[in-house]
């Protein structure tokens, strides 16, 4: 759904989206792959995947909350009011996640460890 909103934006704006290597999600990424590579246990791996999700969506926080702002200011009210139906989940998704890491057993991870 994020994918087909930010389009939308594009096509509004009559641009082509293209996509784009990124540096930040590319190291996200690369830290995982990393980490995998050393056979965590689950509770490991379970607790390193909350800390990712949560870095992610603050990142896609971050972004849209720099955008919305400054399509307001260029006078694209539809291309703000989409990408701010997207912050808002991306902001409920961390939420959840923060959730997530408040109500991890740490003792599982010492156990498996």
């Amino acid at each position: 759904m994020h994918i087909d909103r930010i389009e939308q934006v594009f096509e509004h704006l009559d641009a082509d989206a293209e996509a784009e290597e990124n540096p930040v999600v590319e190291g996200m990424i690369e830290a995982h792959e990393e980490f995998m590579g050393k056979d965590p246990g689950d509770e490991a791996c379970d607790r390193f995947n909350i800390a990712a999700g949560q870095k992610s969506e603050h990142y896609e926080i971050a972004t849209y909350g720099n955008l919305i702002p400054m399509a307001d200011q260029l006078g694209m009210d539809d291309a703000a009011d989409t990408l701010e139906e997207t912050l808002r989940e991306e902001q409920d998704e961390l939420d959840t996640l923060s959730e997530m890491g408040e109500a991890f057993d740490y003792g599982k991870l010492e156990a498996s460890g």
